[in-house]
This record gives structure tokens, C-alpha cells and sequence, in this order.
């Protein structure tokens, strides 16, 4: 019975089969819901998340905790009554987790998750905490910069390059695409667990916006 008012950009399954979705909307089943909210698994909204006034602006990234919190990402500068900046960690009630602390100077269009809960951000911004750091970064469970992870993008006042999305395989490299040029590799890239460029990887496209693997190991 799900109905919403506008925009659904994504969504994420819970552990419990809950369904949270981000995107641009007010309203969900008559109940006011600011671009953020959770169903339960018959599509019914589940009134006991409550994110208060919500976000104020696009959501278009939802990575799922096994613990029930959720990491929320896109273009927006609060979310409730708290001062945010285009990412943020909710508790499984909706309520802000203080205990995430990060900010990104610019759009949040990816978040993927890993084993060990650090996540990997991808989008179009020039800082990460302050910090001048460009496109793609890996956060500490605390919001912090993990700074193990090689920066894949180099800092310049003109980089203009864009993730929109990203992929961790069984073997811990990840796959990131979008609308970039690095290293010879265009809006495409493979990276060790580390970060570095995987150079054996050398596919190129034009623009990539989403991926997925199948189980014989193809990617789409």
C-alpha cells in the first residue's frame, strides 16, 4: 500500500525486512515524512521510525547497518533539529546517532558498506571533514577519515570528477563507477582493498550510474 508524494531515489532492505527509502517527497500514507522513512515489509509505513522533520533536501544513498542503524546520505544541510552536511547515521528509531560524526562538502550519490562497518562514500564533493578530499573517500565507524584508504582522485580546484556509484566483491576490491578520468581509466575503476588502482582493470565507459554482480561473478 505504499504511497509517496514525490521522488523515491533509493532503498535499502533491513535484517528485519523493513524497507527504507530516501528521496525527494513530504508524505508517505498521509503521514508527513521528509525525504526519508521506513515501510514495513507489506509496504505499510512503520510509524516507530520517526526521523522527527526529517532532511531538508534530496536523499540519494541509504546504506543498512545489521544493527538496525542506517547511514544516510545526499544533498542536504539538516536533518531534525541538527545541523548535518549530506551525510548522517540514524538509530532504528529514526533519531540522530551522535556518535557518527562526518561531514561532506558537497553531493552524497553512494554509500556502500562493509564486513567491518567502515563506509566507503562516493559522490561530487571537494572535503570530507573539513578536509580537502575529492569524490570518494572510506569513513571510520566513527565518521572519521580513514586514511589507510589510498584518495584515488587527486586534489585540484578543477576536478570535476563524479561517483555515483560503487560495489565491494568477495575478494575486497571494490568497483566504482561514474562520470570520471584517473589514471587512464574512464568513469569505471577497480581498486584493491587498500585503495590503489587495480591496473589490470582497464574497461572504459562513458557514464556509469549503478552496478551489481551476479552470481557467477559478472558484473552489470
Amino acid at each position: 500500500t505504499a504511497g509517496i508524494n514525490g521522488t523515491v531515489s533509493v532503498s535499502a532492505i533491513q535484517a528485519d525486512q523493513k524497507i527504507l527509502i530516501g528521496g525527494l517527497f513530504s508524505n508517505v500514507q498521509y503521514e508527513s515524512r521528509s525525504h526519508i522513512a521506513r515501510l514495513l515489509p507489506d509496504g505499510i509505513i512503520d510509524l516507530t521510525f520517526n526521523p522527527g522533520k526529517g532532511v531538508n533536501g534530496s536523499v540519494y544513498a541509504i546504506a543498512s547497518q545489521s544493527n538496525g542503524k542506517a547511514i544516510i546520505g545526499g544533498e542536504f544541510t539538516s536533518f531534525n533539529t541538527d545541523t548535518v552536511k549530506n551525510i548522517v547515521r540514524v538509530n532504528e528509531d529514526g533519531s540522530i546517532d551522535p556518535s557518527f560524526q562526518a561531514s561532506i562538502s558537497g553531493i552524497v550519490y553512494s554509500l556502500e558498506l562493509q564486513n567491518d562497518n567502515k563506509v566507503l562514500v562516493g559522490g561530487y564533493f571537494s572535503a570530507v571533514n573539513n578536509e580537502a578530499y575529492f569524490s570518494f573517500v572510506r569513513l571510520n565507524t566513527d565518521g572519521s577519515i580513514d586514511n589507510t584508504f589510498e584518495r584515488v582522485f587527486p586534489l585540484s580546484e578543477t576536478n570535476k570528477n563524479t561517483i555515483y556509484t560503487s560495489l565491494i566483491l568477495p575478494n575486497g576490491q571494490i568497483l566504482a563507477g561514474g562520470n570520471f578520468d584517473v589514471a587512464n581509466k574512464y568513469s569505471i575503476i577497480r581498486l584493491n582493498a587498500d585503495g590503489t588502482i587495480d591496473t589490470a582493470f582497464t574497461h572504459n565507459y562513458s557514464t556509469v550510474r549503478d552496478l551489481a554482480r551476479q552470481p557467477d561473478g559478472k558484473i552489470i
